[in-house]
């Protein structure tokens, strides 16, 4: 809970404050600084501020640790045919919970799989398998149905809002009808999925959890689209887990970095099909050059894609299973968590920089992992 987190920081705060002023007595830091004439201020705030972060990490390590029991839980995913949806119902099942898995294709190979899987379970957790299309308002009224109906006196802990679909290419290239039906699932989808599910987490005071991207924070060519797409999840998020706190309502957005899922292409043919659909005078404009670099460029970024999923299901399942879970958290490597971070704090003019030269920073990473 986010008031928890609040008092955390306050009361670490104040503990280093009174820390500060006995450590700089006990090496007699403050005779040799007022003989300088140096505010107490200054050598004060950066002791109290250091000692204020480690004191709140150390305790929030500790909150990270305290879990809710399985036990009378039940779990909605949308977007389980494959990839995080997919992972996450199964890793749930494990750990004792009723998973609700809301799947496109729910004659599919990956709701089959769900299926046998969940008849191989021992213990409470189980999945039934739910056909699910984010898009439309009729299929998640029929899965809310079936939804109370298979509950088993259950409660609805948990909606985990995670289908998603991605569409490259330029912004001036792909189609509106196509940009439309992404922005339908990825946006509209998640506010569709969270109407319908809502009433049930207000009984059970549950959590909501999104699938973002940090494509939120860094929107890179060929990309775009489907960074707007995230960018809008995220402000969802956090607007939402203000509206719903008062329910006791818990929102987090989970942000995946770079992770091989079906989500991404296994070829760049789309980019072929979008060159094709173009005037002449765009191709010209762009040149042929151009479509070779986005070529290259979606390639570098499948290449680096991470295909083990174990760190981000770890995510999305501590912030189900958290008694105290984050608003937000960034799935990724260390490596490419640090650089994440240094970029964020980037100045707008270095931002743009990487932005014009990602293909030859993929290339680049390319490399050094190969």
């Amino acid at each position: 809970m986010q008031s928890v987190r609040l008092w955390v920081w306050l009361l670490s705060a104040l503990v280093s404050i009174l820390i500060s002023k006995q450590t700089h007595l006990i090496f007699h830091l403050s005779q040799l600084l007022d003989f300088l004439s140096v505010p107490q201020w200054i050598y004060l705030l950066p002791i109290s501020l250091t000692l204020a972060w480690g004191i709140a990490q150390v305790c929030f390590i500790w909150l990270n640790t305290l879990k809710i029991p399985s036990r009378g839980k039940a779990v909605f995913i949308t977007g389980c045919d494959s990839g995080f949806g997919h992972h996450l119902a199964l890793r749930l099942r494990d750990r004792g919970f009723l998973v609700f898995a809301g799947c496109l294709f729910p004659q599919g190979e990956g709701a089959s799989r769900l299926i046998k899987s969940s008849q191989k379970t021992r213990g409470d957790g189980a999945i039934l398998v739910v056909p699910c299309d984010v898009t439309s308002e009729d299929s998640l009224k029929e899965a809310v149905n079936f939804v109370s109906t298979n509950l088993r006196g259950k409660a609805l802990w948990a909606v985990v809002a995670n289908a998603g679909i991605l569409t490259s290419g330029y912004v001036e290239w792909a189609s509106m009808s196509k940009l439309q039906r992404m922005f339908d699932v990825n946006v509209f989808g998640v506010m569709r999925t969270i109407r319908a599910f809502v009433p049930f987490l207000r009984t059970s005071k549950g959590r909501v959890v999104v699938t973002t991207s940090w494509a939120a924070h860094f929107a890179a060519p060929n990309l775009v689209s489907y960074a707007m797409t995230k960018h809008a999840v995220l402000a969802l998020c956090n607007g939402l887990r203000a509206e719903l706190l008062p329910f006791g309502i818990e929102v987090s957005s989970i942000e995946p970095n770079m992770y091989k899922t079906s989500i991404i292409p296994p070829s760049s043919d789309e980019l072929d099909e979008l060159w094709a659909s173009l005037t002449d005078e765009q191709q010209t404009a762009y040149g042929d050059a151009l479509l070779k670099k986005s070529h290259q460029m979606l390639k570098d970024f499948a290449h680096l894609c991470e295909s083990d999923l174990t760190f981000p299901i770890n995510t999305f399942e501590h912030a189900i299973v958290s008694r105290f879970p984050k608003p937000s958290y960034q799935s990724d490597r260390l490596s490419m968590l640090i650089l994440s971070k240094i970029v964020l704090f980037l100045p707008e003019q270095f931002n743009d920089f990487l932005l014009q030269n990602v293909n030859r920073l993929l290339s680049l990473g390319r490399l050094l992992h190969n």
